[in-house]
């Protein structure tokens, strides 16, 4: 359902902290959690593991959620119309004064951690229909727009549950760069043309 991190067992969770379910899949990123005992609905929270790696990459993506959300802002403040929901952006916490809960529980882990809403996969990225292929293809002349590149887009598309949009996620392998860098090497371009397509509609026989 989702690219979900486990990186140890928890602890036996200390007194008076909330049941936590670890979800635990691939991976070795940090630890991910079903947010919804600590009042987070239908949402994951996802710590990160303390070295300096992970840190130099939470850098990177902190950059890239910036840009992502400044887009969001302008593009609410021009158009007035509701946000649009093309890119998982995730709420940041300090996970020391938010949920010290999930330091005793888990042990070590960094002070900054993300929460996040719960998607699901697209049903299949062969046979989008029309409307969703479109959203999709604007959003990456979105990223490139911005200075943008996810660097992984293969895998990393979801879908929003009720709007059966398309939406963007983990941009651990993104990075920053000039728009026109962007669109002369056209990575996320072609990785979008060469991995998903639009359902064609059947042409009538007519007779």
């Amino acid at each position: 359902m989702y690219n979900i991190f486990a990186l140890y067992e928890p602890k036996m969770s200390p007194k008076g902290c909330p049941d936590l379910t670890v979800i635990d899949c691939d991976g070795t990123q940090g630890v991910i959690i079903n947010a919804e005992p600590l009042g987070y609905t239908n949402k994951f929270i996802k710590l990160f593991k303390p070295e300096t790696e992970e840190s130099a990459k939470w850098e990177n993506r902190a950059k890239i959620y910036q840009k992502l959300r400044d887009y969001m802002i302008g593009a609410e403040e021009n158009t007035g119309a509701k946000k649009e929901m093309r890119f998982l952006i995730p709420e940041i916490i300090d996970v020391n004064d938010h949920l010290p809960c999930l330091c005793q529980t888990f042990g070590r882990v960094q002070h900054i951690a993300t929460i996040f809403d719960i998607l699901v996969k697209l049903d299949d990225p062969q046979k989008m229909s029309k409307e969703a292929y479109r959203f999709l293809n604007k959003s990456i002349d979105i990223l490139a727009t911005i200075g943008v590149v996810h660097g992984d887009l293969p895998g990393n598309v979801m879908q929003h549950p009720t709007t059966k949009m398309p939406i963007i996620i983990d941009f651990d392998n993104g990075r920053t760069a000039i728009t026109t860098e962007i669109y002369k090497e056209s990575f996320d371009r072609r990785a979008f043309l060469n991995n998903f397509k639009a359902v064609k509609r059947k042409l009538k026989n007519i007779t």
